[in-house]
């Protein structure tokens, strides 16, 4: 095999970042004492984690209301 198709299943650190950020909204679903806030945290985290794997999710797949939820993660609106 050559190096440009090894490469091409490699994780970037930008992807390992998002990935990170995924299993910790994951994490936060566990805790999160409304049903559906805690539900749309797990399917947000898990798409953050396969963001730009091969079938996985893309820019397309997030809505308002996921980006809403990722950014108030980000601000701490989560912490433990």
């Amino acid at each position: 095999m050559s190096k440009v198709e090894l490469r091409s299943f490699e994780i970037t650190p930008a992807e390992r970042r998002l990935a990170e950020i995924g299993r910790g909204m994951m994490d936060a679903a566990v805790t999160c004492k409304d049903d559906a806030e805690s539900n749309h945290l797990a399917e947000c985290g898990h798409k953050l984690c396969a963001f730009n794997a091969p079938y996985g999710t893309t820019i397309k797949d997030f809505t308002a209301e996921d980006n809403a939820l990722i950014r108030k993660f980000l601000e701490g609106g989560y912490a433990s």
